[in-house]
């Protein structure tokens, strides 16, 4: 698995959600990618040996929109990629944690 933070994510797009909390996010992949648009505040990018690519992301629950500073509180994540098969890999690794 590489969390690297230049991986391709283009064409990505939601196929479902995860339950994890900010801390448990860090612990597992590390500090997120900290971006400044409207939507997404908080984001981090998993590529999995089989090449399939996940990303996770606050939607709409950063400091701008709902939720408080850059969206730390967030307990419902955002998952996208290619495939749904992503959803239930990134959630397994979260409940390893």
């Amino acid at each position: 698995m590489d969390f690297r933070k230049n991986i391709n994510t283009n064409g990505t797009c939601r196929k479902g959600y995860i339950d994890a909390n900010y801390n448990q996010l860090v612990k597992l992949m590390g500090k997120p990618i900290i971006n400044s648009c409207e939507k997404v505040s908080l984001e981090w990018v998993i590529e999995f040996e089989d090449g399939e690519v996940a990303t996770i992301y606050n939607w709409k629950h950063n400091r701008f929109n709902y939720k408080g500073e850059l969206g730390i509180d967030t307990k419902v994540w955002n998952v996208g990629g290619h495939n749904d098969v992503v959803v239930d890999r990134v959630q397994k690794l979260i409940n390893q944690i």
